[in-house]
């Protein structure tokens, strides 16, 4: 049987986007080789480009430019410091990704990547199925307020420090009944709570403040 081959071919822009989609959940303790990383797996027409640190994950899937051949699957995982010296280089065109060979090749010249070979974590088993896929994209949030909502909390509790890049705090989401507006609380700043509506859902919408009354008058019928 032909060993599968560990290598895709990609346009360089294309790949910035995926390892800077995923690269700020990759741990930053260089001593846990196995999270200090991005994993690369090729499953049929996807690639998947995956990274955590054991609090958060991302996962960004793309069609792989040979969708349409024969798919081959398998996985790779890349340094976390090769992975963003990939995503800076100033470059242009294709670049060939080689696991096996443990290079990238660029229309400007090569790089040497460091490809670490123990095991990644489990990743799967903590990735959401696919019949949960409708629900959470039904309460999705619109992501330019996660930052303010992280402001508001930092405003009760301080911001990180300048060398901490998580928050040690915890934030709670809430999905309303039917998946109404979403409420934001934090068990450690009690005094603030957020209502924020779906993504796809407009202010004007909201039944906030309706279903109570509605509620109350069941009662008193």
């Amino acid at each position: 049987m032909k060993p599968v081959e560990r290598r895709f071919t990609m346009p360089i822009d294309a790949l910035k986007v995926a390892i800077g989609a995923v690269r700020l959940a990759a741990s930053l303790d260089s001593t846990r080789e196995h999270m200090h990383s991005v994993h690369i797996e090729r499953e049929g027409a996807q690639l998947r480009f995956v990274a955590t640190n054991g609090h958060w994950m991302a996962v960004y899937s793309i069609m792989a430019s040979d969708a349409d051949g024969d798919p081959c699957e398998w996985g790779a995982t890349l340094a976390l410091p090769d992975a963003i010296a990939i995503m800076k280089r100033k470059s242009f065109g294709e670049v060939v990704v080689d696991f096996d060979a443990k290079v990238a090749t660029f229309v400007d010249g090569t790089m040497k990547l460091n490809v670490v070979e123990c095991q990644y974590p489990p990743w799967r088993e903590v990735f959401a199925k696919e019949e949960n896929k409708e629900a959470r994209a039904t309460i999705g949030l619109n992501p330019r307020y996660v930052g303010l909502i992280a402001e508001s909390f930092d405003a009760i509790l301080g911001k990180p420090k300048k060398n901490d890049r998580y928050s040690k705090h915890v934030v709670c989401l809430e999905p309303g009944i039917d998946f109404g507006p979403i409420r934001v609380t934090c068990p450690e700043a009690p005094q603030l709570e957020i209502i924020l509506a779906p993504a796809k859902q407009s202010p004007t919408s909201w039944t906030l403040g309706k279903r109570e009354e509605t509620e109350e008058k069941k009662k008193s019928a």
